[in-house]
């Protein structure tokens, strides 16, 4: 449950005082164990949402050369999909991936540190950098503007601030250097895009609060929510993320006590959005996926009038029902016995109180609580 936004202040063993507006969360601790960063709920702001539509219209309209250079220029990024198969080879034959990474050497001048990197307008100056690029500003005579926009913002211009505009000068002029070298690249992408007939794009850890203003700007594509059942997921979590830094421990239930309130936020505004958007918006379960990909694929392809490639039968068997193996940036594991692996890896004692965290998702979604299968 959330409550409403209030001021909360607490002390901790090390007598660090924590003064924070938040929405508390009813059984998370605050402070004391740093509970406090699983009850902020983040607002996604107008000119971030902005961002976002403008990329997926890029990708949407294979107009790749709207792409920012820190995406196009990640390996992670490049190898996801088979659609860049060919940007890649010729990214990498050209040496390219050397070229960016010289130019997004900053860390020194930022700090090396979150904090020290707020406290010197790196954030807020990259982006307006950005901004300036993609505007087409001339980069020897923005330095005043950056400067004006950066007092508005609330950062303080210190001879060290001065610098940094400077580096970032000097940075983005590199970067146009690599932008100018790699459009041969970008057009073997965007020819190999064009000739698609099925364009598939995934978001990861999108709110389902901020699918609206999505939908209306795209009304013709087709939106999958693609599920798992909440333990599955805090198993997994806990297992790659850092928790330590936050709460102390490791476990899956830790993890499950921000999830699942979030998860049932998303599942509300699903519903309202599927009432909205008839036949356009579409749930997926994980589990029905990898249970059976073959007979799941054939009916999330008749949703939009089409059926799976012939191809596609031998790729499901090598990604989902393969020994566990590393294939470049993603793991190649058998998905059937990971589905299922929270039954066996999570406490019983953690099932229980999960039944009670996540109780409304898990019927909502259909998945049985622990008490009536144990």
């Amino acid at each position: 449950m959330v409550t409403d936004v209030q001021t909360v202040t607490s002390k901790n063993a090390n007598s660090m005082t924590c003064i924070i507006k938040l929405r508390q969360c009813s059984g998370v601790s605050l402070c004391p164990h740093y509970g406090l960063f699983y009850c902020i709920r983040r607002v996604t702001g107008t000119a971030e949402k902005t961002q976002l539509q403008e990329y997926l219209s890029a990708m949407l309209e294979c107009n790749f050369k709207n792409i920012l250079l820190e995406t196009l220029t990640q390996d992670y990024f490049l190898q996801q999909s088979s659609g860049f198969d060919d940007y890649f080879s010729c990214y990498r034959s050209q040496n390219i991936s050397l070229q960016a990474k010289a130019c997004f050497n900053e860390v020194s001048i930022c700090g090396t540190t979150a904090e020290q990197s707020m406290k010197h307008g790196c954030p807020v100056l990259s982006r307006l950098m950005k901004t300036r690029i993609r505007n087409g500003h001339d980069l020897a005579s923005a330095n005043q503007r950056i400067e004006a926009a950066l007092m508005q913002e609330g950062v303080t211009i210190t001879t060290k601030v001065k610098k940094l505009i400077e580096l970032f000068g000097k940075r983005q002029a590199c970067l146009s250097k690599v932008r100018n070298a790699i459009q041969p690249c970008l057009e073997l992408a965007v020819k190999r895009c064009s000739s698609s007939s099925l364009r598939v794009l995934e978001i990861n850890r999108m709110k389902m609060e901020d699918m609206d203003f999505i939908i209306q700007a795209f009304p013709h594509v087709h939106y999958f929510y693609y599920t798992r059942d909440p333990r599955g997921i805090s198993l997994s979590r806990s297992r790659t993320r850092k928790l330590k830094v936050i709460e102390k421990d490791t476990r899956a239930i830790t993890e499950a006590r921000y999830l699942c309130p979030r998860m049932q936020r998303d599942v509300v505004e699903f519903r309202q959005l599927e009432r909205k958007y008839p036949g356009l918006i579409h749930h997926v379960r994980y589990e029905d996926f990898v249970t059976n990909p073959i007979a799941k694929s054939v009916e999330v392809y008749g949703r939009f009038g089409d059926t799976p490639p012939p191809q596609w039968a031998s790729f499901t068997e090598e990604n989902m029902h393969a020994k566990r193996k590393t294939k470049n940036y993603y793991q190649v594991k058998n998905a059937t016995e990971t589905a299922t692996s929270w039954m066996r890896d999570i406490p019983a004692a953690d099932l229980r109180e999960m039944d009670d965290l996540c109780g409304e998702v898990l019927d909502t979604l259909g998945y049985p609580r622990y008490r009536s299968i144990s």
